[in-house]
């Protein structure tokens, strides 16, 4: 085993002979400086905490810690460089891309953990920079992008634990090779709302000496302790068992837990040696889902090309497969039941090395999730009454969000945020916005929102007016009558005048069925004298019938005695059969009817008689006007 007190005292001054001082390093994510020969013999294995996503970017806190650990990595390696900011100039050279932060540290020469922390100013377009040196004096250079990450902090608390060095991915077991052996925890992506990260190192190891070994926070007087971030503690090499544990605490009082095994031994291989120490995974795009959802599976960390691979895909671990790919590494698969499934993928390369892999899925039935609330309002204090439904047995928490707008009063009852029923008291009277967001242990949530009108809101009286708002009020309530009113009455002449229309659309239309031989015209005037005879307007007749015509009345100053002027009855001929005259007496249909003499000016003489002619008939020989009850005939 390496001493580690003759490293340290190396005089500084030699290992700087290996600083590529005034080297810049324009290189994409992974690509290696140098010719490094055969990757296997020589090879960066980067782990880091927090772990690096799939799109290999670490996301850090804000003000957070990030681990290296460059232990895994191969060949003959004099030098392990860190440079924590590549656009920073740590060592003041003038060159920002070539400074050694972990130079005074065991990382420098051996590759164990270096810690480092990075506050939130820096956060922003941050690129870590790794350099392996060999014995020959090739390099190799890994970049790693750095930002800010965010969890979700509302609901049940979800305890999720990574370890560094990263547990074995078929078994989840933290095989430690070297001792002392420092590891990290980080506890920063467990979810929900979290006031608690308490981490025990060993179960089995009663390190507060109350005699409780299962009790222990060893974390208790660590910023990881509040806010989940990097822990870390050092392990002597033993036989006995090590369990490590993670407890997250809700505001609420909720909990739940994650174990690790830690062992003193050299860990399984994977497929190939160039693979042995990377992180090969499966991965599902929902691990909770319900019935009838596809999930998207995914093999990630694999470092060869998807032409090498041949996978074997078990979905719900019964260990019977259930379908191949060849250089494919993703499908889809649908639960169409409820329960919780062991998905499970072999992993098979052309030189006949494999792996399994797991992934476990819930599938849940659809279960109804609604959100909702009462509020009982006492000036500016308002107590809110949860009334949501959830499925049977469901575990709900709770997200208010009240309008406050100010900062003060929000700061000072924020803790209510969280409650079932809380209550809440505004700084001034208004209107505002609550909105309730209800989310089950399944994942499931569901959102009310609505507006109170908080505290007493009155209008400015005027001068003249102190009484102005009772005024207002009464005047809109009027007004509001009036409204009504008309638009009763509207809408019941429009009721009255469709019910008419209808009605008399109906009368018509039976009459024209019972007389069929008129038209709609006749049918019309026929039901105009009907209505004119039913008031007496208008002698009654039978349809179909004109009336006769009624006869003329005498003259004023004419009597029925005095005798009527005589002419001689003369026959005109007329275009019309029907009608003739006959003196000064028309004959429609064969009855005869008086006529008042008139001259040819068509005027009536002091006796009824024509003052401007003696003729009495239009005859060849007297060609007078022609009267006007004649026109026509």
């Amino acid at each position: 085993m390496t001493d580690l007190n003759k490293l340290q005292t190396i005089p500084v001054q030699n290992t700087t002979i290996w600083v590529l001082a005034g080297e810049r390093y324009p290189r994409p994510f992974g690509v290696d400086n140098g010719a490094p020969g055969d990757e296997k013999d020589f090879a960066i294995v980067l782990e880091t905490l927090p772990v690096r996503g799939a799109d290999q970017v670490v996301r850090l806190q804000e003000d957070g810690k990030l681990m290296f650990d460059l232990s895994k990595s191969k060949g003959s390696i004099l030098e392990y460089r860190i440079d924590r900011n590549v656009f920073k100039d740590s060592d003041g050279n003038g060159v920002a891309n070539d400074d050694i932060d972990n130079a005074n540290d065991d990382s420098y020469l051996l590759g164990s953990p270096w810690v480092t922390y990075y506050s939130n100013d820096e956060l922003n377009g941050l690129v870590a920079q790794v350099t392996l040196v060999s014995d020959t004096g090739e390099t190799l250079v890994e970049q790693v992008p750095i930002e800010t990450g965010t969890v979700k902090q509302i609901g049940n608390p979800v305890a999720l634990l990574d370890i560094l060095p990263y547990p074995h991915q078929q078994n989840q077991t933290v095989y430690l090779t070297s001792t002392p052996r420092t590891v990290g925890f980080y506890a920063g992506r467990s979810t929900g709302a979290i006031v608690e990260y308490r981490i025990d190192r060993n179960i089995f190891e009663d390190s507060d000496g109350d005699g409780d070994p299962t009790n222990d926070i060893d974390n208790l007087n660590d910023i990881s302790f509040t806010n989940g971030d990097v822990w870390s503690t050092d392990y002597a090499e033993t036989d006995d068992q090590i369990i490590a544990q993670l407890i997250v605490v809700g505001q609420d009082g909720k909990a739940t837990l994650v174990q690790r095994e830690l062992v003193f031994a050299d860990g399984p291989d994977l497929l190939t040696t160039s693979e042995a120490d990377t992180v090969i995974r499966l991965e599902a795009d929902k691990p909770m889902v319900q019935v009838g959802d596809p999930v998207l599976f995914t093999v990630k960390g694999l470092q060869q090309s998807l032409e090498q691979y041949l996978f074997e895909w078990d979905f719900n671990g019964d260990d019977q497969i259930d379908l191949e790919t060849e250089a494919v590494n993703t499908t889809l698969h649908i639960y169409d039941q409820p329960g919780v499934f062991d998905a499970k993928v072999t992993i098979r390369d052309r030189e006949g090395n494999f792996a399994l892999k797991s992934f476990e899925v819930t599938s849940k039935e659809v279960q109804p999730l609604s959100a909702y609330f009462e509020s009982d309002i006492n000036d500016l204090r308002v107590s809110f009454t949860d009334q949501s439904a959830a499925p049977e047995n469901a575990v709900l928490s709770y997200l208010w969000s009240f309008g406050e707008t100010d900062e003060a009063q929000y700061e000072s009852q924020k803790t209510a945020l969280y409650e079932q029923n809380p209550t809440y008291e505004y700084a001034t009277p208004g209107t505002y916005r609550v909105t309730l967001t209800v989310t089950d242990d399944q994942g499931q949530s569901d959102t009310y929102s609505t507006e109170l009108v908080v505290g007493e809101v009155l209008a400015a009286p005027t001068e003249n007016t102190p009484n102005s708002t009772e005024t207002d009020s009464q005047a809109n309530a009027s007004s509001s009558f009036f409204k009504r009113l008309l638009k009763g009455l509207l809408y019941f002449f429009l009721g009255g005048f469709i019910l008419i229309f209808l009605i008399l659309s109906t009368v018509v239309l039976a009459f024209k069925i019972k007389h069929s031989d008129l038209t709609f015209g006749e049918v019309i005037d026929e039901l105009k004298h009907k209505v004119e005879s039913l008031f007496g307007m208008h002698e009654p007749y039978e349809a179909g019938h004109q009336p006769d015509p009624e006869p003329q009345q005498p003259l004023d100053h004419e009597s029925e005695s005095d005798p009527k002027p005589t002419k001689p009855e003369q026959a005109v001929e007329s275009s019309d059969d029907s009608a003739a005259w006959v003196g000064n007496r028309d004959v429609i249909e064969g009855e005869v009817v008086e006529k008042p003499d008139r001259g040819s000016n068509g005027e009536l003489n002091g006796s009824g008689h024509d003052t401007t002619s003696n003729s009495n008939s239009p005859s060849e020989d007297n060609k007078g006007p022609v009267p006007d009850w004649l026109k026509g005939v």
